[in-house]
């Protein structure tokens, strides 16, 4: 029975394997079935290409006239046109030369009769600069005129259109503005449509280019046509626009820190208006920015918190905040609590950037808090505040404390003669004590560098006069004194070249180097006086004698920390041709090593 189930498995397996040997064997009679048909079609495509494949050209119309892509404009009869020869009187000669040109293409004038034909054209003093350039043999020929011309009356040589471009700026219509940027990109070759499009609305007005960005054109007749609209349509409305008449501020009656005058500061969510309703706060978050830019309250802080200076109405703190170390400002002339706009961004503060209001400083001045940070936690000598803060560059601190946190501490008491502060806060008596400064203070601060200067908040100068202490050369030891007569040669201001030695040194160079010579840099007009100076002095001293070596390199000055000027070669050029004395530099490793345990050095060890 076993046998008869064995056998049939295997006739069952042999009966597998031929069906598969057959679908393997069509397989490979279909792959080259595909292989034969490929490649009749690549004998046919091959055919196909090598053929001409042009159309036969469409039969000519006998009553329509053949169409000439680039016509000779001298085959037409041009009738009642006069074509004058322009005339040259030294400006612009770019434009002359193109007319010219022009001219010459159009009448077939040979190139030997140019120049005979453009000087009957000269006056001024074109023509007097022609008569001498003839007589010095200067203008041989159309093309060397050419150049000779644009030399001599074309723009200079560091004359860049391409800077004048990007910085050009509208100043007037834009009529006006596009006729000077049209005149100065024709000077450039090459510049593309894009650029010239970027160049253009870059220098527009910003009420004219901002509305027209968004239009987004794209080329400069488009951008040009849109413009003289924006600005037809900004004239027509000045003239409806009423301008705002600036009130001057009146002094308020009673204390202007009173609660009563100083709530709605400390409330962010109440505003009064004209009418002296309060909006509410689900007002304010729709309207926010309307309501902040015509709101009439403004910050006020005090000249010394804005400069940095201390006076005696202020006292100075050490606080930290995310462990970075303050100095704050406790300051009573100033209203509200400010923070540094560069320690806010260093210690990336959550800001309210839509609280933007205006700081009125006590010399009259108006400044602009760019956002609030509305609770920062300061820690000041173990005691933890959580305040608003807002954002103003400030010079010489980092943090003002102002009103805003002094009028919530009730009862203060102030000893500015030992600098101490005590109030109560939550139950408990709060004792602050104050940095004590020098009564002479300077004021270098970058910060307070930049605000005066930049600025322009004014400028603190203190005039510091100190007694150096006065030496005595007769009460000086008299060893000293022998010391500095005996080596009074090794003191004294060296004058002209070091004596000869037994070795004078060679600058050698590599085989077959041409003499260096570079061009000398471009100096502005103080520096060029210096070197000047410098020159004659060394030419004096004997230090440098005049030469007329073909070898030139570059001198430039730099300024050294006196404030005086060093004259510096440079010798770069010259060093990439001079052959390199190398020598070996013993390694200080191995030195080490062979001088440990030495007590007695010598030359030969080294």
């Amino acid at each position: 029975m076993a046998e008869k189930t064995r056998s049939k498995h295997q006739q069952e397996v042999q009966n597998q394997l031929e069906t598969q040997q057959n679908e393997i064997l069509e397989l490979k009679t279909n792959v080259s079935t595909v292989k034969n048909d490929v490649q009749e079609i690549k004998d046919m495509l091959r055919t196909l290409f090598a053929q001409p494949h042009n159309p036969p050209p469409p039969p000519i119309n006998p009553e329509m006239p053949l169409e000439v892509e680039n016509p000779d404009p001298r085959k037409f009869n041009l009738r009642g046109v006069k074509l004058d020869f322009p005339h040259f009187l030294g400006v612009n000669p770019a434009a002359w030369l193109f007319k010219v040109n022009h001219y010459f293409e159009f009448h077939q004038t040979p190139l030997a009769q140019r120049l005979l034909m453009a000087s009957y054209h000269m006056e001024g003093d074109a023509l007097v600069w022609f008569q001498n350039a003839v007589e010095g043999g200067f203008c041989r020929d159309w093309d060397t005129f050419c150049r000779s011309s644009l030399l001599r009356f074309g723009p200079t040589a560091y004359d860049d259109p391409m800077e004048a471009l990007t910085r050009l700026k509208q100043t007037s219509s834009v009529v006006g503005y596009m006729a000077e940027f049209e005149r100065l990109s024709n000077r450039l070759r090459g510049l593309s449509d894009l650029h010239k499009l970027s160049c253009f609305l870059s220098g527009l007005k910003d009420e004219i280019r901002i509305p027209i960005r968004m239009l987004n054109p794209v080329n400069l007749n488009g951008a040009y046509g849109l413009a003289k609209m924006q600005e037809e349509y900004h004239t027509n409305t000045k003239k409806f626009h009423k301008p705002m008449v600036e009130k001057i501020a009146t002094p308020r009656e009673g204390n202007p820190y009173s609660k009563d005058n100083y709530s709605k500061w400390k409330q962010p969510g109440e505003v009064e208006d004209e009418e002296g309703k309060q909006a509410s706060e689900k007002e304010e978050e729709n309207q926010q920015i309307q309501i902040l830019s015509s709101s009439k309250d403004e910050l006020e802080i005090s000249l010394a918190a804005i400069a940095g200076t201390p006076t005696m109405r202020t006292m100075r703190l050490v606080g930290r905040i995310k462990g970075e170390q303050v100095v704050i400002l406790l300051d009573s002339g100033s209203s509200h609590n400010f923070i540094d706009t560069s320690l806010a961004s260093k210690l990336q503060l959550p800001v309210d950037y839509l609280v933007n209001l205006k700081v009125r400083v006590a010399n009259g001045q108006g400044l602009n808090s760019e956002g609030l940070c509305r609770t920062v936690q300061l820690k000041v000598q173990g005691n933890v505040l959580q305040l608003p803060l807002h954002l103003l560059e400030l010079a010489g601190c980092d943090i003002v404390l102002g009103v805003q946190w002094l009028e919530t501490l009730g009862p203060i008491m102030w000893d500015f003669s030992k600098l101490l502060m005590s109030f109560m806060w939550k139950g408990k008596t709060i004792e602050f004590k104050g940095l004590k400064l020098s009564p002479s203070v300077v004021e270098d601060s970058e910060k307070t560098l930049k605000a005066t200067i930049a600025k322009g908040k004014g400028m603190f100068l203190q005039i510091m006069c100190e007694k150096g202490e006065e030496t005595d050369c007769e009460k000086m030891e008299e060893q000293f004194s022998e010391l500095l007569e005996g080596f009074c040669e090794v003191f004294n201001e060296s004058q002209g070249l070091p004596p000869p030695r037994n070795h004078d040194h060679h600058i050698i160079l590599k085989e077959g180097t041409q003499p260096i010579t570079n061009r000398p840099y471009r100096y502005p007009h103080y520096q060029k006086i210096e070197i000047e100076n410098i020159v004659a002095e060394l030419l004096k001293s004997g230090v440098i004698r005049p030469s007329s070596s073909p070898f030139s390199s570059p001198v430039l000055l730099v300024c050294k920390v006196d404030g005086s000027w060093r004259l510096c070669v440079d010798y770069r050029a010259l060093n990439r041709e001079t052959v390199k004395a190398k020598f070996p530099i013993p390694v200080i490793d191995e030195l080490l090593d062979e001088l440990f345990g030495a007590v007695i050095f010598s030359k030969l060890d080294l």
